[in-house]
């Protein structure tokens, strides 16, 4: 994985540690742990993710220079842990940059919350990928 600061590390443990917790309720509503096998090493990768659910498709937005979603290129079984339950689920990334275009577009307008960085969905698709996980 990327470089990470020394915050990004505690926070990421602290969100998974709450995740986990009977307290889950807190967060899970915007955030769930996301479990992805490694392509080359095999080993189960998990982390906290922001996401947004509409029926049975989970939308996560990740930054191209992250490199946990790379593992689920070609269509890839994901574990999700959602609001306290752990989910297997099918997850493929859009990376195309007219995809994540709209992709984008389509979740600021179904998320009346959006970040403000990625309302200018022109320029976000320039560094976002859109993770999409069936369940």
């Amino acid at each position: 994985m990327g470089q990470q600061s020394t915050f990004g590390r505690i926070g990421n443990t602290g969100a998974a540690a709450m995740l986990r917790s009977p307290f889950h309720g807190l967060i899970s509503k915007s955030l769930l742990l996301v479990t992805v096998t490694g392509r080359k090493s095999g080993k189960p990768i998990t982390l906290p993710v922001n996401y947004s659910r509409q029926g049975d498709t989970i939308t996560i937005i990740s930054r191209r220079d992250r490199t946990w979603w790379r593992n689920l290129c070609g269509d890839s079984t994901v574990t999700l842990r959602l609001r306290g339950k752990e989910v297997k689920a099918r997850g493929s990334v859009i990376q195309d940059t007219p995809g994540v275009r709209d992709a984008l577009a389509a979740y600021v307008e179904t998320l009346s919350k959006a970040p403000k960085y990625l309302r200018d969905t022109d320029q976000a698709a320039q560094t976002r990928v859109v993770v999409q996980v069936k369940i």
